[in-house]
Protein backbone atom coordinates (compact mmCIF):
# COMPACT_ATOMS: atom_id res chain seq x y z
CA UNK A 1 0.00 0.00 0.00
CA UNK A 2 1.11 3.57 -0.53
CA UNK A 3 1.51 5.62 1.54
CA UNK A 4 -0.78 9.07 1.48
CA UNK A 5 1.20 12.28 0.53
CA UNK A 6 0.01 13.65 3.42
CA UNK A 7 1.61 11.29 5.31
CA UNK A 8 4.88 12.11 3.17
CA UNK A 9 4.66 15.30 4.18
CA UNK A 10 3.95 15.30 7.93
CA UNK A 11 6.96 13.42 8.24
CA UNK A 12 9.08 15.69 6.07
CA UNK A 13 7.52 18.66 8.12
CA UNK A 14 8.82 16.43 11.20
CA UNK A 15 12.40 16.70 10.17
CA UNK A 16 12.50 20.13 9.39
CA UNK A 17 11.74 20.87 12.47
CA UNK A 18 13.80 18.67 14.48
CA UNK A 19 16.35 19.91 12.30
CA UNK A 20 17.12 16.46 10.46
CA UNK A 21 16.16 17.97 7.33
CA UNK A 22 16.93 21.44 5.30
CA UNK A 23 15.41 23.14 1.98
CA UNK A 24 17.43 23.25 -0.90
CA UNK A 25 16.64 26.07 -3.20
CA UNK A 26 19.99 25.20 -6.20
CA UNK A 27 22.60 27.20 -7.32
CA UNK A 28 25.72 27.96 -5.54
CA UNK A 29 24.45 28.15 -1.97
CA UNK A 30 24.80 25.79 0.88
CA UNK A 31 21.23 25.92 1.76
CA UNK A 32 22.64 23.25 4.61
CA UNK A 33 23.19 25.92 7.13
CA UNK A 34 20.72 28.84 5.76
CA UNK A 35 19.06 30.83 8.07
CA UNK A 36 15.09 30.76 8.65
CA UNK A 37 15.95 35.11 7.09
CA UNK A 38 17.20 33.75 4.25
CA UNK A 39 15.00 30.56 3.63
CA UNK A 40 11.31 32.60 4.77
CA UNK A 41 11.26 35.28 1.40
CA UNK A 42 11.67 32.16 -1.38
CA UNK A 43 8.85 30.10 0.76
CA UNK A 44 7.01 33.09 0.78
CA UNK A 45 7.73 33.73 -3.06
CA UNK A 46 6.92 29.85 -4.03
CA UNK A 47 10.31 29.49 -5.11
CA UNK A 48 10.55 25.31 -6.13
CA UNK A 49 13.62 23.37 -3.41
CA UNK A 50 14.00 19.90 -2.71
CA UNK A 51 14.40 18.88 0.73
CA UNK A 52 17.49 16.72 2.12
CA UNK A 53 18.14 15.11 5.01
CA UNK A 54 20.84 16.60 7.00
CA UNK A 55 23.41 13.87 7.22
CA UNK A 56 25.88 13.86 10.37
CA UNK A 57 29.24 15.26 9.16
CA UNK A 58 32.50 13.07 10.52
CA UNK A 59 33.53 15.77 12.86
CA UNK A 60 30.31 15.62 14.37
CA UNK A 61 31.13 15.78 18.73
CA UNK A 62 28.35 12.51 18.86
CA UNK A 63 28.10 9.77 16.76
CA UNK A 64 25.10 8.59 15.30
CA UNK A 65 24.37 4.81 15.19
CA UNK A 66 21.72 2.89 13.89
CA UNK A 67 19.99 -0.54 14.83
CA UNK A 68 19.94 -2.63 11.41
CA UNK A 69 17.08 -5.27 12.02
CA UNK A 70 18.04 -6.99 9.11
CA UNK A 71 21.56 -7.63 9.46
CA UNK A 72 21.55 -9.19 12.96
CA UNK A 73 21.06 -5.85 14.52
CA UNK A 74 24.99 -4.67 14.06
CA UNK A 75 25.10 -0.89 14.81
CA UNK A 76 27.06 1.60 12.25
CA UNK A 77 28.20 5.33 12.69
CA UNK A 78 26.54 6.60 9.74
CA UNK A 79 29.19 9.49 9.41
CA UNK A 80 31.36 7.27 8.14
CA UNK A 81 28.97 5.91 5.68
CA UNK A 82 26.93 8.79 4.49
CA UNK A 83 29.32 11.05 2.69
CA UNK A 84 26.36 13.78 1.97
CA UNK A 85 22.71 14.91 2.15
CA UNK A 86 20.52 12.94 0.19
CA UNK A 87 17.54 14.08 -1.06
CA UNK A 88 14.00 12.87 0.33
CA UNK A 89 12.11 15.08 -1.92
CA UNK A 90 12.26 16.23 -5.37
CA UNK A 91 12.11 20.36 -6.08
CA UNK A 92 8.44 19.29 -7.59
CA UNK A 93 7.50 17.98 -4.32
CA UNK A 94 7.62 14.16 -5.25
CA UNK A 95 8.81 12.61 -2.80
CA UNK A 96 11.76 9.51 -3.31
CA UNK A 97 12.16 6.55 -2.64
CA UNK A 98 14.47 6.74 0.45
CA UNK A 99 11.64 8.34 2.21
CA UNK A 100 8.80 6.47 0.96
CA UNK A 101 10.56 3.32 2.23
CA UNK A 102 10.90 4.33 5.33
CA UNK A 103 7.41 5.95 5.37
CA UNK A 104 6.06 2.80 4.48
CA UNK A 105 8.00 0.28 6.48
CA UNK A 106 7.23 2.45 9.74
CA UNK A 107 3.82 2.00 8.47
CA UNK A 108 3.33 5.85 8.71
Amino acid sequence: ARCSDRAYASTVDQLLALGHAYRDFGGATNWRDASDAEVRPLLNDGVPHAVRFRVPRPDHPVPHVVEDAVRDLRWADVRRTLREDFVLVRRDGAPLYALCAVCGLCGI
